[in-house]
């Protein structure tokens, strides 16, 4: 499984004062092509050293020298992700003030901790990340917390019950078969689903590109999907609706000439009538 948190087409981190934009490759005929050519020119998530930087970025905002880190780099400001609330606020709101998350690819907890602040006041919050092998094992050995843990893989995340939202913000893109860890979250019986972060483009075929992260936040490079512009709704069982979409954080990037905004949904299972 390979589940890296979006790395921004830019970007800037005020607590360090260092800057670094994301390249892309024009756009490649196949899947396998993208994983070839990135695999060509350096290593992928799954390296030893991203697993060390993320460490570092964590222990820094929760021993308080950083306000958040978002993959991996250090913020000194707060930058919300207010639509990811709203939407998270909302399916609390529906059970009973109780927030339970499944996080695919969530790293150390990164965005559990930048919304943390605004979920206050709940009755519940049970956050449970689905990471690799490696970021578990880290998340096990020093970051867990009454309200966060780590597993392995959606089933054994749902062991206990499933969760009553499922979040894919920034991962999607980077999966062989996105479509597949989305519907098995909607097979464990998630009632919501949250795709943020994700790029999209006005055609209607996917496309594929590899990305080149900056040395200055960790060198690698990634085979990257871009979903056309229908294809994300594709990605759910037909018993959910898509009640909204809004825009990322993420930049709108430029590949291979084409515009590709980074955009969320939120889906939500219809009940049967």
């Amino acid at each position: 499984m390979v589940c890296p948190p979006i790395l921004l087409p830019m970007i800037t981190s005020a607590y360090h004062g260092a800057t670094g934009r994301a390249g892309f490759s024009d756009f490649l005929p196949s899947w396998q092509r993208a994983i070839e050519v990135a695999g060509s020119a350096g290593g992928g998530y799954d390296q030893a050293r991203i697993l060390e930087r993320v460490e570092h970025s964590t222990r820094e905002v929760l021993s308080g020298n950083a306000v958040f880190e978002r993959d991996s780099v250090l913020f000194a400001a707060a930058d919300y992700q207010f639509p990811l609330l709203a939407c998270l606020l909302r399916v609390a709101a529906s059970n009973n003030g109780r927030l339970a998350v499944l996080d695919f690819g969530g790293a150390l907890g990164s965005t559990f901790h930048q919304c943390r602040p605004f979920l206050y006041g709940l009755n519940a919050v049970d956050w449970r990340v689905v990471e690799q092998s490696h970021f578990v094992a880290s998340g096990k050995r020093e970051f867990t917390t009454p309200e966060l843990r780590f597993f392995d893989s959606i089933a054994e995340c749902c062991a206990d019950g499933a969760p009553n939202v499922a979040l894919f913000s920034g991962v999607l893109q980077y999966l062989e078969d996105p479509a597949g860890q989305v519907a098995e979250a909607c097979l464990r019986g998630v009632g919501v689903i949250i795709v943020d972060r994700t790029p999209v483009h006005e055609g209607l075929d996917d496309r594929y590109s590899v990305q080149t992260v900056p040395p200055s936040i960790y060198a690698a490079s990634l085979p990257i999907r871009v979903f056309g512009r229908a294809a994300i709704a594709g990605l759910v069982d037909p018993s959910f609706r898509q009640i909204a979409s809004f825009s990322a954080v993420d930049e709108t990037a430029m590949i291979d000439g084409v515009a590709v905004a980074f955009k969320g949904y939120f889906f939500e299972r219809q009940k049967s009538k």
